[in-house]
């Protein structure tokens, strides 16, 4: 039994002494090395494969340095980003670090990266990857003012705008960002803001981006059902529900026949040159607001009906399509309406516009749409 416990002993002393031995080598002193030197960087590579050097890395990314007297390192930046303690190891010859996800201004982009120790500095040239900061999409480009309306983007988390910095504007008015996500901005639609305003995001390090559409769109508007009415005007309202966005709009709310072709779009309107000629370029772009799910055959919808059997079919059978009784910004490829490379040229380029709700089954239809109109993709 003693022999036993002595050779316990002698372990769990051995484990101790790695597990310091380990601990020494984080940022500090290595076997091998005493590190006194002055720190030298040699190369970047993969971490997970160190036969591959890098000369870029995209952010939250392990990266290795490879160099000597590494082992004493106090701090590793790149650019002027430093990175904090838990993201970093370091041994005498290597330093495995994560690439911070902070973004530098652009005026403090270096494409280094420095190596700090008590005996002197290192550097090296790096790229970090920076994604620019954009908005992709917003739910519901005609919010009303006073309302809320959420901006899309794939980098508002490294930013800033989820720790509070940055700043939206409709135009030169600032609105206020009530929740911030990595990839989701709520703002309040100012008051007083103008038609075709650009809504802007702007980061705390001087970094913008304006959406490609502008507040309330209306280029190559075709109906918004006050000027532009079209000639279905037994559906135009301005009901409290689901209630105006832009004066009034088109409402289908019934049980529709089997086969009864409710047609709630009629009229003639514009469809630019270019889209004439390059349909696929263009988006036919729509305000629609479903009260109950949207989950049958169908609508027809026609952007020249004076073409047979060219017709977009919106049958949602599968998967429901249900805003949830709110007002949201939604897009069809116009070659999908019209089926066609180039569209059939007409006198002034004036095309008539159709929409019906038809289907082989009656069901429950509460659907709104507004501002109908064809932009650029």
């Amino acid at each position: 039994m003693r022999t036993f416990k002595f050779k316990h002993h002698i372990i769990m002393l051995s484990a101790v002494m790695a597990a310091l031995h380990l601990t020494s080598c984080k940022k500090d002193q290595s076997s091998d090395n005493d590190c006194s030197g002055t720190p030298v960087i040699t190369k970047v590579v993969k971490s997970t494969d160190r036969s591959v050097t890098l000369s870029s890395g995209d952010l939250r990314q392990f990266v290795t340095i490879q160099g000597s007297n590494l082992c004493g390192v106090t701090e590793v930046m790149f650019n002027n980003i430093k990175v904090t303690s838990a993201d970093f190891y370091a041994t005498a010859d290597e330093i495995t670090v994560r690439v911070p996800a902070s973004v530098p201004s652009s005026d403090q982009i270096t494409n280094k990266i420095t190596v700090n120790t008590p005996s002197g500095n290192a550097t090296t040239n790096f790229v970090v990857n920076i994604p620019p900061i954009s908005i992709t999409g917003v739910d519901n480009e005609y919010a009303p003012a006073g309302t809320t309306m959420t901006l899309l983007g794939p980098s508002f988390g490294i930013y800033g705008f989820t720790g509070g910095k940055g700043k939206v504007f409709f135009g030169t008015t600032e609105a206020t960002i009530t929740k911030a996500t990595p990839d989701t901005l709520q703002v309040t639609v100012p008051a007083g803001v103008q038609q075709n305003s650009a809504i802007k995001v702007v980061a705390d390090n001087g970094n913008s981006a304006t959406y490609k559409y502008p507040y309330m769109d209306n280029t190559n508007l075709v109906f918004d059902f006050d000027t532009k009415t079209g000639t279905a005007t037994g559906f135009i309202t301005n009901s409290a529900t689901p209630g105006a966005i832009s004066g009034k709009y088109v409402r289908v709310a019934k049980t529709t026949g089997t086969w009864a072709a409710d047609e709630f779009i009629r009229g003639v309107g514009k469809i630019p040159a270019d889209a004439v000629s390059n349909p696929d370029q263009y988006l036919y772009k729509f305000e629609i607001n479903t009260q109950v799910p949207f989950n049958q055959q169908g609508i027809r919808m026609w952007a020249d009906y004076g073409d047979s059997g060219t017709y977009y079919l919106w049958n949602p059978t599968v998967s429901p399509f249900d805003t949830r009784g709110k007002w949201i910004t939604y897009s069809i490829p116009l070659l999908d309406i019209v089926k066609k490379a180039t569209i059939t040229a007409r006198t002034n380029n004036d095309y008539t516009f159709r929409a019906i709700v038809y289907g082989p089954t009656p069901f429950q239809i509460d659907l709104s749409m507004d501002n109908i109109r064809i932009v650029h993709k």
